[in-house]
């Protein structure tokens, strides 16, 4: 009984304790994105570098693309987004041109989001 009161009352044991706990907490919070991917991070302290300001001043988001960043608990949230090409299939229902031939038009488009910040916080939002 006596070694666990010691093994509890001695400083060097609970120093290391806290140190590996800051650690695991620093650790879990770092995000970084995958390649195809962008990181939106919302809440507080943004900082200045990556930050996109709608015009109002109301709205700020950073945007972490190729690299990491630290979340701060509590004050900030972050989700990815896909920066991959998508394709969209367009049909039109089947209408009469001008001659009244009857017309049906199918088609592929794809869209891709920009790389700049407000191509990027447009598509966020």
């Amino acid at each position: 009984m006596r070694m666990v009161e010691e093994f509890i009352a001695n400083p060097v044991i609970w120093a290391v304790v806290i140190i590996v706990l800051l650690l695991f907490i620093v650790v879990s919070r770092y995000r970084k994105p995958s390649p195809d991917k962008a990181l939106i991070i919302s809440g507080a302290l943004l900082g200045s570098k990556n930050v996109y300001k709608d015009p109002n001043g109301s709205k700020r988001i950073k945007i972490i693309q190729g690299g990491g960043t630290f979340l701060i608990p509590v004050l900030q949230s972050a989700k990815e987004l896909s920066m991959s090409s998508l394709q969209i299939q367009i049909e039109t229902p089947e209408i009469n041109s001008q001659q009244q031939v009857p017309i049906a038009v199918t088609g592929a488009v794809n869209v891709k989001v920009g790389n700049s910040l407000k191509e990027i916080a447009t598509v966020a939002e």
